[in-house]
């Protein structure tokens, strides 16, 4: 019973994530493109995605904690294990956080 949870693919999830990474792609790719054409048509193609730019990554995001919600439901002996290492990352990320900042607030004070 357990392996059929584990196995269990979500149609959905797997079209919206392709879905988003090709958007994300296009949405890359216009940034680094610069138009010196007159074709409008990409030029509006190109336009329309990076306008649904924050649509993209909202979904990005919605796929990531859904994934990690069924990660852990499926697996909750593996979450209770790695339960402390995953307080510790997160410790370690806040100081490296506070520290990336400590280092820029002399910059802050200094360069004004």
């Amino acid at each position: 019973m357990q392996n059929l949870t584990l196995n269990k693919r979500f149609l959905f999830i797997d079209i919206l994530r392709s879905s988003a990474i090709i958007m994300m792609f296009i949405t890359h790719t216009a940034r680094l493109i610069t138009f010196h054409n007159d074709n409008n048509i990409i030029q509006a193609f190109f336009d329309f995605f990076m306008m649904i730019e924050p649509i993209i990554a909202a979904i990005f995001l919605f796929i990531s904690g859904y994934s990690l919600r069924l990660t852990f439901q499926n697996n909750q002996k593996w979450y209770s294990k790695k339960n402390k290492i995953i307080k510790n990352l997160f410790i370690w990320s806040i100081l490296l956080h506070a520290i990336q900042y400590g280092i820029l607030i002399d910059q802050l004070i200094f360069s004004s």
